[in-house]
């Protein structure tokens, strides 16, 4: 996952910049909630897997500051 794709203006105003991550990584966001009624967003990707949109956006701006410190 990376920041590669996403133009700094589509994270502006984006009300979960997850979301936006799992769309340029060509995933589906579904939701899903706890019994105790807590909702939560995942990003769905074609092979099935599912991650908390939340940890698809710090992992996706952790290999972005990786790639800057190594070149």
């Amino acid at each position: 996952v990376s920041m590669d794709r996403i133009d700094s203006h589509e994270l502006e105003g984006a009300a979960n910049p997850g979301v936006v991550v799992c769309a340029a990584s060509q995933g589906k966001v579904v939701s899903g909630r706890t019994p105790k009624g807590v909702e939560n967003k995942f990003c769905r990707f074609a092979d099935g897997s599912l991650v908390d949109v939340s940890s698809l956006f710090y992992y996706a701006v952790k290999n972005a500051e990786k790639k800057a410190t190594v070149k």
